[in-house]
């Protein structure tokens, strides 16, 4: 029953190793819509990028998929918030 338990806590250990590993790593693009009357109509349709909490990860080779992402977007304005590099 030891030996059950053991191992059992080992393979749960992996997965949120691998899980949190991956996390920290993903990529992930969030779109926000915003609509207010307060905005004047030249705001209509303007597109920013925010990047934040990269924390010095690489996506692909010379962030390749970064980029890609980026350019998918097609912003008006590139922001960048912070936590880009851990030191």
């Amino acid at each position: 029953m030891l030996i059950k338990i053991a191992i059992l806590l080992i393979v749960l250990t992996i997965i949120a190793i691998i899980f949190f590993t991956y996390e920290n790593h993903a990529l992930e693009c969030t779109q926000y819509k915003v609509f207010s009357e307060e905005l004047p109509k030249e705001a209509d349709g303007l597109r920013f990028i925010v990047l934040t909490d990269l924390h010095n990860n690489e996506f692909g080779r010379e962030n390749v998929y970064l980029i890609e992402a980026i350019k998918e977007q097609n912003p008006e304005f590139i922001i960048v918030a912070g936590d880009m590099i851990i030191g």
